[in-house]
């Protein structure tokens, strides 16, 4: 079934590619035409080669023109990137990239001349907008932005907005600046906004073994196809997002919080809300660890544990419910008990009536806590405190409240699991119902210029937001084969496996990752070059609970 489906899904996603590139044709020899003809340019200022001819260009490029820009690139960070103009893409390309060898540090490229590559951008179809329908039209990472008066004009390539990591608010006031022009110019008709539609092509991505060259949408993101989710790559994806999340320890157990493509330095604090993020970050190793038979550094484990607790305030259930999660996979673990009954003395003496939906995150957490500490321990008191929420959880379905979708992952593992310890059906059609709302959200039919969207929750394919949904969606699967609600089964299969495309698609892979040390993270979303550690850690649990529902095998 999965295979036949990837099959359709795969048809559709290169149908769309060809659509898009009729509007603007370029084929694979001439985007390689061009990446060769600047590489020559770079040979031949650098001394690096005989002066020798190049072969004719291919006819679409003396056919056709538009805007280009040529960047030049050290480990992701743009030395420079101009755009010149000539009577086709041929003489555009190189004016650009005589132009960027005329300003960049000779020395510095000899010295890295290994580690540098180009980046061609073509920018077509442009469309006046309006500054109030900007948020509406522009779309972060694929338009490039320009701005045009009497006797001003600035341009922004699509890759802007995402390296700097600005709002659309800031990218505006940044083109205003770069154009001269002051911040009441928004209001003068005769200053006009306009977008371009974008190809993007480099050096390092473009090869014989992807010669559709599916890197032209988003900066940085690999578009894969439905039939490369396989048992194979989810298995690889989620050893190299284990290594990642190891990677992110250091010697002391101080562990990363924040990481960027660009950069190769780690970000480090230890706020509430960050020392939570670790510790699930520490759980996912040790679960995925478990149920995928993977070796983790147990001596990286125990300095995290050390570092982590020393920031434990016992009166706070965000930290101890994620301390039980981390300390409930060591056997005779003292600390579990301890806080287990700590955990359920908090909770019994809440009234949930009163609960503003902001504070449910912590609470739901601290239920399913308790369920693990029942698995552990077997105490029936833990199970007579957790059952007591479920009906304010039953009112929050009911409300349709969009934000309770946030909680949807914990809602469903509290749930599912009252359901395997009670036998009780509610709870298991409460999880199949919580589950049926998430279906709705996925992104199935988009247009072509987002076919990176389709299968992810959101138009940004957010891997958080993608990676909880998959992580409800198990539980929601596991409840409606107990109920024998073989529908519903089958179809938060299918949810789950179209929606590991989009996630997969944001890993960093050798290919499109320029710091070893990042290798195997998780951008947060397409349009970013930023990931945080609960990115990759909720990344690595979704996958860990997909691998044996879908039966990979069968693809």
């Amino acid at each position: 079934m999965l295979t036949k489906l990837a099959s359709q899904i795969d048809n559709e996603l290169l149908q769309k590619l060809a659509f898009y590139r009729q509007i603007f044709p370029i084929d694979a020899d001439s985007r390689e035409y061009l990446l060769k003809l600047c590489r020559y340019e770079f040979n031949k200022k650098m001394g690096l080669l005989a002066q020798e001819e190049i072969k004719s260009p291919p006819d679409f490029l003396l056919n056709y023109n538009c805007i280009i820009f040529v960047s030049l690139s050290l480990k992701g960070h743009s030395l420079s990137c101009i755009a010149e103009s000539g009577n086709n893409l041929v003489e555009a390309c190189v004016a650009s990239t005589r132009r960027i060898l005329a300003l960049v540090n000779h020395e510095v490229i000899k010295k890295h001349k290994s580690e540098v590559y180009f980046e061609v951008t073509l920018l077509f179809d442009k469309v006046k907008v309006e500054v109030s329908k900007f948020d509406q039209n522009f779309i972060r990472g694929l338009h490039a932005v320009s701005i045009e008066a009497a006797d001003a004009h600035a341009i922004f390539r699509n890759a802007v907005v995402v390296n700097l990591n600005l709002t659309n608010e800031e990218l505006i006031e940044k083109l205003i600046r770069k154009a001269q022009l002051t911040s009441d110019c928004i209001s003068n008709s005769a200053v006009s906004f306009y977008l371009y539609k974008t190809i993007e092509f480099r050096e390092d991505t473009l090869s014989p073994e992807s010669p559709l060259a599916l890197f032209d949408f988003f900066r940085c993101s690999k578009v894969l196809l439905q039939s490369e989710i396989t048992q194979k790559k989810l298995k690889t994806a989620i050893f190299m997002a284990q290594q990642c999340l190891q990677r992110l320890i250091n010697a002391d157990g101080e562990m990363a919080y924040e990481i960027d493509l660009f950069n190769a330095e780690k970000q480090y604090t230890n706020t509430r809300s960050a020392t939570i993020r670790k510790l699930g970050a520490l759980w996912a190793l040790l679960d995925s660890a478990k149920k995928n038979k993977y070796l983790i550094d147990s001596f990286l484990i125990k300095q995290a544990k050390a570092k982590l607790y020393q920031q434990l305030d016992e009166k706070d259930i965000g930290l101890l419910s994620f301390v039980i999660f981390v300390e409930s996979f060591f056997e005779e673990s003292k600390l579990l008990d301890i806080f287990s009954s700590k955990l359920a003395n908090i909770l019994l003496n809440i009234d949930f009536r009163n609960v503003a939906l902001k504070q449910w995150f912590d609470y739901i957490v601290g239920f399913y806590a308790l369920m693990v500490c029942f698995e552990k321990r077997g105490d029936p008191r833990f199970i007579s405190i957790a059952e007591q929420v479920f009906p304010f959880c039953e009112k929050l379905l009911l409300e349709d409240n969009e934000a309770v979708l946030y909680l949807c992952a914990w809602l469903s593992r509290y749930a599912f699991s009252l359901y395997k310890y009670t036998n009780k059906d509610l709870y298991a059609d409460f999880v199949v119902q919580l589950n049926t709302k998430i279906v709705n959200f996925q992104i199935i039919e988009s247009p072509d210029v987002l076919l990176t969207s389709s299968g992810a929750f959101d138009m940004d394919s957010h891997s958080r937001v993608t990676a909880v949904y998959i992580e409800s969606l198990a539980q929601g699967f596991h409840a409606a084969s107990a109920l024998q609600k073989w529908q519903q089964a089958e179809q938060f299969a299918i949810t789950i496996f179209k929606a590991l495309r989009p996630l997969c698609s944001n890993q960093l892979s050798e290919d499109i990752c320029f710091y070893t040390e990042h290798l195997g993270a998780f951008k947060d979303s397409l349009v970013t070059s930023i990931t945080r550690i609960d990115t990759i850690q909720h990344a690595l649990s979704s996958m860990s609970d997909s691998l044996d529902i879908l039966q990979l095998n069968l693809i």
